[in-house]
């Protein structure tokens, strides 16, 4: 060690010694890393019918906090959505995006209760954007698993029509 970086290592040591360990971090339930799968589908009496898909892989690797009666894990999510749209006769067409939130929350309650928060609710555009920025499940051991609903993307543009279907489906989390 060099005489000059000694300060900076010694003010390391001592601001790492003198935190507060009277509230140690929570160990998240889940895992840091792991997946969310989601399928959804379902049709109308016209015989439309839409399904979608959630491939989501998470990070919960930031800092844990409490927050009114459950614990908040940061992290990041990635991954793909999907939803297909077919007509009657077959027709149709299916929109893929990739997805990425740099500010993830996965919040733990009381009764095993999980929210995954993984877009601004607020600031989504369309139903299907403010479907899925809000997960809420249950966990069970190291698993947590959901209902969601896929709505359509609200478009009507350029012949692609998607205003009509919402499908039920279910999430769950893999181990990744």
């Amino acid at each position: 060690m060099t005489r000059s970086s000694f300060p900076l290592c010694a003010l390391l040591i001592a601001t790492l010694s003198c935190n507060d360990s009277s509230a140690p971090a929570a160990a998240n339930p889940i895992g840091q890393q792991f997946r969310i799968v989601g399928e959804a589908a379902g049709g109308d009496t016209a015989g439309r019918t839409a399904s979608c898909e959630l491939n989501l892989v998470m990070d919960m690797g930031g800092e844990s906090r409490p927050a009114a009666g459950a614990v908040e894990f940061a992290g990041v999510m990635g991954g793909e959505v999907q939803r297909t749209v077919l007509e009657a006769d077959s027709s149709g067409f299916g929109f893929f995006a990739d997805v990425y939130w740099p500010n993830a929350v996965m919040r733990v309650g009381t009764r095993d209760l999980v929210d995954f928060v993984l877009g601004d609710t607020a600031q989504a555009e369309g139903r299907f954007w403010k479907d899925i920025a809000l997960l809420r499940g249950v966990r069970e051991g190291g698993q947590a698993s959901g209902t969601w609903q896929c709505s359509p993307f609200d478009i009507w543009q350029n012949g692609y029509v998607d205003t009509l279907l919402v499908v039920q489906g279910t999430w769950r989390t893999e181990p990744f």
